[in-house]
């Protein structure tokens, strides 16, 4: 048996930054997890009352997480990265680092309110997202799909 036949859990790895509010990323990760559920998928989260609220915020966040889902190493199949608004991108580019090659990177992200795009701003989420597109491409790999939601 292969190392990519044992393959059989999502790392769900939820970022946020800064100052942001957690609680819409909160929110993102209790329909990530009822979503994986539903869909029979053996999920990995971050425990709801460690690192800073439950979501990743800070290098000792990530630290601390990587030290629980490395241990799973073998079996991560895919990484979902998900934010309800601006991000982390290091984080992100951090955790990506320690993924086998072949894992593939899914990027979700929650809509930006259209009132907040105007005279040529963009919303911070869309710009987070682009971030991580980019520091994902700068380490040799892609992400191989990415959503909007509300």
């Amino acid at each position: 048996m292969t190392i990519a036949d044992r393959r059989n859990k999502i790392l769900f790895l939820p970022v946020i930054r800064g100052n942001y509010p957690a609680a819409l990323t909160q929110a993102m990760k209790t329909v990530m997890r009822e979503m994986a559920a539903n869909l029979e998928v053996d999920g990995i989260f971050p425990a709801d009352d460690l690192y800073t609220e439950g979501v990743i915020r800070t290098d000792d966040d990530v630290r601390a997480y990587a030290g629980v889902w490395t241990r799973n190493l073998a079996e991560i199949q895919g990484l979902v990265v998900f934010c309800g608004d601006f991000m982390r991108e290091r984080a992100v580019q951090d955790s990506v680092r320690l993924l086998p090659q072949d894992v593939p990177v899914f990027l979700i992200v929650n809509n930006d309110d259209p009132n907040d795009m105007r005279d040529g701003k963009v919303g911070d989420s869309l710009c987070g997202s682009l971030s991580v597109h980019h520091n994902v491409r700068m380490l040799g790999r892609r992400i191989v799909g990415s959503c909007r939601i509300d």
